[in-house]
């Protein structure tokens, strides 16, 4: 999936994904066009992971405080 469906799928702006993908801290693929890099490919399965990993999920001890 290119820049608009993962922007769509991950609920980001396409800018702020352009900036993770310039900082290096989301999974892409680069694609080559004519001897450069240019353009970059997401595969759903690693957003996915992506997300997961950057999830933050409520302790049990922080459940009991609030209760």
């Amino acid at each position: 999936m290119g820049y608009p469906e993962a922007a769509e799928f991950l609920k980001i702006s396409i800018r702020t994904l352009e900036r993770y993908v310039r900082e290096g801290t989301i999974p892409y693929i680069p694609l080559p066009k004519r001897g450069t890099w240019s353009g970059v490919r997401f595969l759903r399965p690693q957003l996915v992971q992506w997300l997961e990993r950057r999830t933050v999920k409520p302790s049990t001890v922080n459940r009991r405080a609030s209760a």
